[in-house]
């Protein structure tokens, strides 16, 4: 059964097709898609770290799955998937382009309100209008990961974890346990191992909060330190400007009682420092 909005359904049953001036749209001239034809697909969106500082998979090779309803059925001068499609799980109208694994959204949009102005939506995707946004499609929604042999999907998170038939509850976060640890297995091994035994084991959400399932994340807790060696502090001197050089990631940087986490540098190493014998403070 399609999820569409009534009055789209009616329009697309009886062929209904846009009435514009072709000459003045950025698209062209395009056709609809009769309402027998319509099927839900996947709208590729790629991680965005603009949109969320929060999204762990920034990192990562691959693209977040949104289900969607294409409306178009061709297009005389672009690719006509996406130009104009509905989107279920947000009850929005929008647009993607799984080229550039972009989807956008129009606010406040009714099919009546497209009806009556079809460029101004059409053509959206050039002109980045106000009404329009990128959704953050984190933690809900799926992310295929690509490159990887054979391909899979990291799960989004649902309201229950179906391995353990517990709710995943909003969590205050604290500082990740598993940083004073590194892991000894390789990325892919520990992410299908996390697919299989505990998928909603923490996703941070903001600043204090994450999501998670209890079960998942003492899962993945116990995971960790089977199968990781505690991190090592390294003693390192700055120069006799105050600039030291981490040893892991070869990064430098001044250093001042801020500069390291709980004697931890962002990336990852645990460090000692001692300013140089000649370092004289400013």
């Amino acid at each position: 059964m399609l999820d569409l909005p009534k009055d789209l359904k009616i329009s697309l049953e009886n062929n209904f097709q846009f009435i514009y001036d072709i000459e003045s749209s950025e698209i062209g001239k395009i056709e609809l898609l009769s309402l027998n034809e319509i099927k839900l697909t996947n709208a590729h969106c790629a991680p965005h770290e603009d949109i969320s500082d929060y999204d762990e998979y920034s990192g990562l090779e691959g693209t977040y799955l949104i289900p969607a309803y294409n409306l178009v059925k061709s297009s005389e001068d672009y690719l006509h998937e996406g130009l104009i499609a509905y989107f279920p799980t947000f009850k929005l109208y929008g647009s993607f382009n799984d080229d550039h694994e972009e989807v956008r959204l129009f606010r406040n949009t009714s099919w009546t309100t497209i009806i009556n102005n079809p460029i101004k939506y059409l053509d959206e995707q050039w002109d980045n209008q106000s009404f329009a946004f990128q959704p953050t499609p984190w933690p809900g929604y799926d992310f295929q990961m690509l490159y990887s042999d054979p391909i899979f999907t990291i799960k989004g998170y649902p309201n229950v974890c179906e391995v353990h038939e517990e709710k995943i509850k909003r969590r205050k976060w604290i500082s990740e346990e598993d940083l004073e640890y590194d892991i000894t297995c390789d990325q892919f091994s520990f992410i299908n191992e996390a697919q299989k035994k505990f998928p909603y084991s923490g996703q941070r959400i903001s600043e204090s909060f994450e999501l998670r399932c209890t079960s998942c994340h003492l899962l993945k807790k116990e995971f960790i330190k089977n199968n990781s060696k505690p991190k090592v502090y390294k003693t390192i001197t700055t120069n006799i400007y105050g600039f030291a050089k981490c040893p892991k990631c070869n990064s430098k940087f001044r250093f001042r009682p801020t500069s390291l986490n709980n004697g931890m540098h962002n990336c990852g190493q645990k460090l000692i420092i001692q300013y140089h014998k000649d370092f004289k403070k400013t």
